[in-house]
């Protein structure tokens, strides 16, 4: 297709939708929807894509219920969309649980609830899902809480979303407004927004200004800046007070960044117990990089049930260590039951990353799994195709494994 040979991928799609590959409907249905190699086919594309997710295609699912929410089959069937939503969610597309708080914010096929709009958009963030940082930002704006929605913009900006950083200066005048007017938190952000573009000059007064206030952001801020010495004199011993205050106050990066310098002074069990509750208070307010250190830290210290809790939340976010570290706890059983399906599931969608650590885990036990269960584990990872390549793995002499 990238290649404009659209005849030969009709082909190839063709013959795998024959050979029950789901995903090759995905293939079909944009190919159709696009009028690639053919015209444009808006209904034809709809009947692939729901064929797809009915076997299996997360994909499928997604794509399909955003042309329903759209209203492209018509107005009257706008409300099947949370119901493919709802499927894609079931497939492993978190990113659905955000779409369907957009159905229920903007009142597409439901009745308008913002309140379930934002746990939804809350809950999604917590699992990692970037987009959904914007979308309760965006929430936010027009309730008139800007200096929440800066904070969700900036977050989204950090985690790499082009939109966060659009919607923060979307809002820029009305948080140089009330930092003007003495907002600690709004100076912040004005101050902050002013390093991202490399001018510390200009938003070093108001992260001065804000961190006199006792603005645990700007804290941070002004420990890093004197930890790097990025136009102020070097100061470690200045900048670790700084993260003290900083994380005292609640900042979970000013945490996560003190539990380090914690294991770095002295990483014996009582120093990791002291960096486990500083990373825990980060990873409570869905700092990521926190969940994935206390994960493994936690592991460390055999504390594994609530290892099990933050390495499955990283997983979710995307970390392949996490996959696997939690991948192996779930086959040994653990700090909770032994559960093939989930570990296959991890160690799978690690595999998809690249890291090829998840290839020796699943060597130990995928071959106690039903074709079913190892279909499961696929579907759960996205990527159903990986199904068979286990299976016939496992029909294999144990000597050509």
């Amino acid at each position: 297709m990238q290649n404009s040979r659209f005849d030969e991928a009709l082909a190839l799609y063709a013959r795998a939708v024959d050979e029950g590959d789901p995903r090759a409907y995905f293939g079909l249905g944009w190919m159709a929807l696009k009028g690639y190699g053919g015209p444009e086919n808006l209904a034809r594309a709809l009947e692939l894509f729901e064929a797809g997710a009915l076997l299996g295609d997360g994909d499928c699912a997604m794509q399909l219920a955003g042309l329903l929410a759209q209203g492209k089959a018509g107005e009257q069937r706008r409300g099947d969309s949370m119901r493919w939503y709802e499927r894609a969610l079931e497939l492993g597309r978190e990113a659905a649980r955000a779409r369907i708080g957009l159905l229920y914010k903007d009142g597409w096929g439901v009745t308008v609830d913002h309140v379930r709009a934002e746990q939804l958009w809350r809950e999604s963030i917590r699992r990692g899902v970037v987009g959904a940082r914007v979308m309760l930002a965006r929430l936010l704006v027009e309730r008139g809480e800007v200096v929440a929605a800066a904070n969700e913009f900036l977050c989204a900006h950090v985690e790499g979303s082009r939109d966060g950083l659009v919607g923060l200066d979307g809002i820029g005048d009305r948080l140089r407004e009330l930092a003007e007017q003495g907002d600690a938190q709004a100076q912040y952000f004005v101050g902050v927004r002013h390093f991202i573009a490399k001018r510390m000059d200009e938003g070093m007064p108001w992260i001065r200004a804000s961190a006199a206030a006792g603005c645990p952001a700007s804290l941070r801020a002004l420990a890093f800046v004197h930890s790097g010495g990025e136009g102020v004199d070097q100061d470690r011993e200045l900048a670790r007070q700084l993260y003290e205050r900083a994380a005292a106050g609640g900042d979970p990066t000013a945490q996560c960044n003190l539990a380090l310098l914690v294991l770095q002074d002295d990483p014996d069990a009582q120093a990791k117990r002291t960096a486990c509750e500083l990373l825990r208070a980060a990873a409570q307010q869905n700092n990521g990089d926190a969940m994935r250190r206390l994960g493994a830290l936690l592991v460390e210290l055999d504390e594994l049930e609530e290892a099990r809790t933050w390495l499955e939340l990283s997983a979710l976010r995307g970390d392949p260590g996490s996959r696997i570290a939690l991948g192996c706890l779930l086959r040994d059983g653990r700090g909770g039951p032994v559960d093939l399906v989930e570990a296959a599931r991890w160690l799978i969608a690690a595999l998809r990353q690249g890291n090829a650590d998840g290839v020796h885990e699943m060597h130990d036990f995928v071959h106690r799994m039903t074709h079913a269960e190892i279909r499961e584990a696929a579907r759960r990872a996205g990527d159903l195709e990986d199904a068979e390549a286990w299976i016939l793995h496992c029909e294999a002499p144990p000597d050509a494994r």
